[in-house]
């Protein structure tokens, strides 16, 4: 059974037991859980819809992939954007998306000047 030290805010256990007990089940879960700032794995990028997928071919550094190009990856093919239709960033519903080129992109968000 675990219990925190009021001191310095380090756990205490009753056994050697329940100690690696703890560490194996945190290893099992995912250590970020225990974390207090762990948002359950999301995050926004300027408006955009972040999950943590550490290992994934889109993943970032830090272990994020962009959810619309999640939604949108069996469509996808080298250099191509996911373009939000509504331009609202966070709607990421396959009605929604549309992959483009860069090209086309340019053309679609130009065409309002």
């Amino acid at each position: 059974m675990a219990r925190f030290d009021g001191k310095n805010k380090t756990q205490r256990y009753c056994s050697k037991s329940c100690s690696v007990k703890a560490q194996h089940d945190r290893k099992e879960i995912g250590f970020e859980v225990f974390n207090s700032n762990w948002k359950g794995g999301v995050h926004y990028d300027r408006g955009y819809k972040m999950l943590f997928r550490p290992g994934h071919p889109l993943a970032h550094k830090n272990g994020y992939v962009y959810e619309h190009r999640l939604v949108m990856e069996k469509h996808l093919v080298e250099g191509a954007i996911v373009h939000h239709k509504n331009e609202i960033r966070d709607d990421n519903r396959t009605e929604n998306l549309q992959v483009v080129t860069r090209a086309e992109h340019n053309r679609i968000h130009h065409a309002y000047e």
